[in-house]
């Protein structure tokens, strides 16, 4: 994540599974799968995960034999997932670093990240170097996919503050919106069981205009560009609160209507089995 927030700290990098415990992470990888074989791309041997967080993605890729290298700015939450990866035979690589910082020593045929990671870049430009990092580490016939919040998601919280209680913790979040800016800012107030201080850290997010997104990433050298409403085979719009991006360094063709229509069909199943 970028070096723009102060977050993941030991505080709430040890409970973020619980606070997250709702998250559809099995149904998440099953459309980044399907998405993926909609625009004709296997599942790669190897990939690279930004902002890979506490490893709750790269396991399941991890699961289907894939080996994962994992990049993120948050020690603490590179900790956690270097835990779960020592339950596979497979050996990740971990990369403590902003998503500005990637490093360049191996071409990945896919590189992805998820759950709004790349929104912690809070400027365009900046986001536009990383779009040109990935382009530069990815092999020709790749494909780089992730996510965003739009500028209509983070526009739509509604500023207050709820709790997160656990036997062994008890967390306040608290969110901040300013709308005209497209920022969205949430302060955690943590406090562990047996532990008489609290913690505190925030984390900033910027929403982004999708067709903004599809010009960075052509000026970064990415021929084709599709973009998604969330969990949909439907072309994103601005009004979406979140899109899908799938980025490729070369031209590759839109899928058919067949295509579409059987994709459709697996996306309904999918979403009645896991969410």
């Amino acid at each position: 994540m970028s070096t723009d927030n102060k977050s993941y700290q030991r505080s709430f990098a040890s409970i973020y599974d619980q606070v997250m415990s709702a998250v559809p992470y099995d149904f998440w990888y099953e459309y980044i799968k399907l998405l993926l074989e909609y625009h004709r791309v296997g599942l790669p041997e190897q990939a690279l995960e930004l902002g890979c967080g506490t490893g709750n993605m790269m396991v399941r890729f991890l699961n289907d034999g894939i080996k994962v290298d994992g990049l993120d700015g948050s020690r603490d939450m590179l900790e956690e997932a270097k835990k779960k990866a020592k339950n596979f035979t497979i050996e990740p690589d971990f990369y403590h670093r902003d998503f500005l910082d990637i490093p360049g020593r191996v071409k990945y045929p896919l590189v992805y990240s998820i759950f709004d990671s790349l929104n912690y870049v809070l400027e365009l430009d900046k986001l536009e170097e990383v779009f040109k990092s990935v382009h530069q580490i990815i092999e020709k016939a790749g494909v780089f996919i992730f996510d965003l919040n739009t500028e209509e998601r983070l526009a739509s919280i509604k500023p207050g503050t709820i709790t997160f209680q656990e036997d062994d913790f008890l967390c306040y979040w608290q969110d901040i919106v300013e709308p005209d800016e497209s920022i969205w800012k949430v302060n955690l107030l943590i406090q562990k069981r047996n532990d008489s201080g609290y913690y505190e850290e925030t984390h900033v997010e910027k929403g982004y205009h999708p067709y903004k997104i599809v010009g960075s990433l052509k000026k970064a050298g990415f021929e084709s560009v599709f973009f998604y409403k969330a969990n949909y085979l439907i072309k994103g719009r601005p009004s979406d609160n979140r899109v899908y991006f799938l980025a490729f360094p070369e031209k590759v063709m839109k899928p058919g209507l067949i295509e579409k229509l059987f994709y459709k069909l697996k996306l309904f199943y999918l979403r009645k089995v896991f969410i």
